[in-house]
């Protein structure tokens, strides 16, 4: 199973995924929050938790945005059993700014 179909299984969805291992509440997740939250989470080794971050990370800054986690579970999408993520680029933006909020506004 794909670490991405664990996190939906475990959480609901791509959102809680995301807060749950937002562990400082900073808006994005560091290597140590993915590597910490997935073993923590889902008792994935450290290998394997740095791919999932080298993957979602987009950018290469070092850090996943709220908005690269949306857009990668959109771009993986197809590789996602029984899950659709097939959402335009303005939807994801509108769910990025809703998940902000939901997240990080009412902590």
């Amino acid at each position: 199973k794909q670490v991405q179909q664990e996190l939906l299984d475990k959480f609901g969805s791509i959102y809680e995924a995301f807060r749950a291992l937002d562990q400082n509440t900073r808006g994005y997740l560091s290597l140590e929050e993915v590597r910490a939250g997935l073993q923590r989470h889902l008792g994935t080794d450290t290998t394997n938790a740095d791919k999932f971050f080298k993957v979602m990370d987009m950018d290469t800054d070092g850090r996943i945005s709220m908005l690269e986690w949306t857009q990668r579970f959109r771009d993986l999408g197809h590789t996602i059993m029984n899950y659709q993520f097939e959402i335009s680029e303005r939807e994801s933006k509108s769910i990025f700014e809703r998940a902000k909020k939901e997240c990080y506004e009412n902590s």
